[in-house]
């Protein structure tokens, strides 16, 4: 006869709560619900709370079987003598009959065929009694399951089979490959309880400094801690972390800097690494490096930044398993912003400038100059940029964008502003345009000098028309009509029909 697997009485109960564990009213009253449903789904990437939501579930005063799953619980053997022994610890005179089946199996040889489906039902009958209390059996990490036919048929069963009044919880950090889950969503009988709920908001993470970590926060202050973890758990306790490690006078965020959880952040890099990373396949980690330079994770530019076919299906896995992945809709997807900085942290220099080159050429034949720009100027290929951003910058003027335009011209280093005519005109309706008449005067000269050594016609009979027009604002009409004659006359055969109107309005 084989032994029993040993019962590891530590995961049959729930983790022991913090002192630092904050009250979260939406998450409660969102957690009650579970009582109107047969399963309720905590699903939500790793460091979101999980555990720390479910475990909260005894708050409600019923009975709680719990049960803590890692790799071993897999074993159909094993899940079923820890959820029995867990349900006989919430509920004392649950029936043996189930443990004795499987008592029986195990001293026969275990031969014949396993006795899950007959442990189940004896369990269900157990559990269906007049007299039954509402009953909630917790299975924290349900994830471990996942690629185990068999004991998922085992709480498939369960689930399907159970009498009223007995909820089961799920936490996983990936979607379940349970059989009738989509049935009894359809029938409206799944509480999902998913990221965006567990999420802190800026309210509640106001609460959590104030109450719970005896810090307060001014509301730019708490805004931006809001902004810089997008409510991941972790991570806002990673900022209260940083913050404890300061002296007393200095607990406030400065004010033109990230976070200062910034010094802290080696440990959660370490701990995404360890606990996302490193567990994936070689061909989710290959994707993960190879895409952690896109902002936005759209599938015909990951296909063409890989050379591959494959990556619709890849960005579903990682959204379907809550790989910190955000979904955008329409197929489209993010990374959560500290898991792309940490990606982007493991890559050497140099394969992260290829791989922001490769990308703006992905986005360039799409037609996506703004993303294109991006990506040239992160590759350090300002030559490539300044010539985007001359061609997509009057548009920018043109719609109002001046800061967009300004700071994508601030990024570029000043040897290379200083042979672009074209930027220099920018700068200069910048300024005309924020009435700093003197400082527009100054570029539009400058981009004038620079045009007529590198005989571009077209850029001098922009700076020309520049000059001109802070004339006309400031009511110096003398002056701009010279300039705007001979902006008119290099005109001819250089620019369009609508361009000559303009000049001619002008004069």
């Amino acid at each position: 006869m084989d032994p029993y697997p040993v019962v590891v009485r530590t995961r049959l109960a729930p983790p022991r709560p913090s002192r630092r564990i904050a009250q979260r009213p939406r998450l409660a009253a969102a957690l009650a619900e579970a009582l109107d449903h047969r399963v309720t789904l905590i699903q939500a990437g790793a460091g979101y709370g999980k555990s720390t939501v479910l475990a909260s579930i005894a708050e409600l005063g019923h009975p709680l079987a719990w049960y803590q799953l890692d790799s071993d619980s897999a074993d159909p053997l094993v899940f079923l003598l820890h959820l029995l022994r867990s349900l006989h610890q919430a509920v004392p005179d649950l029936s043996e009959a189930p443990l004795a089946r499987l008592e029986a199996w195990n001293q026969a040889g275990a031969q014949g065929p396993p006795p899950w489906p007959a442990t189940v039902d004896l369990l269900i009958n157990a559990l269906d009694t007049p007299a039954r209390q509402p009953l909630l059996i917790a299975l924290d990490d349900a994830h471990f399951l996942n690629g185990h036919p068999q004991t998922l048929d085992i709480l498939d069963r369960l689930i399907d089979r159970s009498p009223e009044g007995v909820h089961i919880l799920l936490a996983t950090r990936y979607s379940l490959e349970i059989k009738g889950l989509a049935r009894w969503q359809a029938r409206g009988q799944v509480l999902t309880i998913d990221q965006r709920h567990l999420a802190f908001q800026p309210a509640e993470i106001a609460t959590l400094f104030a109450h719970t970590y005896g810090l307060q926060l001014s509301d730019d202050e708490v805004q931006r801690v809001a902004d810089e973890t997008e409510g991941w758990a972790i991570a806002v306790q990673l900022v209260w972390q940083g913050l404890r490690a300061r002296h007393a006078f200095d607990k406030r965020l400065p004010a033109a800097q990230a976070p200062p959880a910034r010094p802290t952040l080696d440990s959660l890099f370490a701990f995404l690494a360890q606990e996302v990373v490193n567990q994936q396949e070689p061909d989710i980690q290959a994707f993960l490096s190879d895409t952690a330079v896109l902002r936005e994770l759209a599938p015909e530019i990951c296909d063409c930044l890989r050379e591959r076919e494959d990556s619709a299906a890849t960005l579903r896995h990682l959204l379907d398993n809550g790989l910190f992945t955000v979904d955008l809709g329409g197929s489209h997807a993010r990374y959560h912003h500290l898991f792309r900085e940490f990606l982007i942290q493991q890559l050497e220099t140099e394969r992260e400038r290829a791989g922001h080159g490769r990308a703006a050429e992905c986005y360039e034949q799409q037609g996506d100059r703004e993303a294109a720009l991006y990506h040239r100027v992160a590759a350090g290929q300002y030559h490539e940029a300044a010539a985007i951003l001359a061609a997509l910058g009057r548009s920018l003027v043109r719609a109002g964008q001046l800061d967009t335009l300004a700071g994508w011209i601030d990024r570029l280093p000043p040897e290379t502003l200083e042979t672009q005519p074209a930027l220099l005109v920018y700068l200069g309706d910048i300024a005309r345009l924020h009435s700093r008449f003197e400082e527009a005067l100054g570029w539009y000269r400058q981009a004038e000098g620079l045009a007529r050594q590198q005989g571009e016609v077209g850029r001098l009979g922009q700076a020309l028309r520049g000059q001109a027009r802070v004339y006309l604002d400031t009511v110096n009409p003398s002056k701009a009509e010279a300039l705007l004659q001979e902006a008119l006359r290099i005109s001819d055969g250089h620019e369009d029909r609508e361009a000559r109107i303009r000049l001619l309005e002008l004069l």
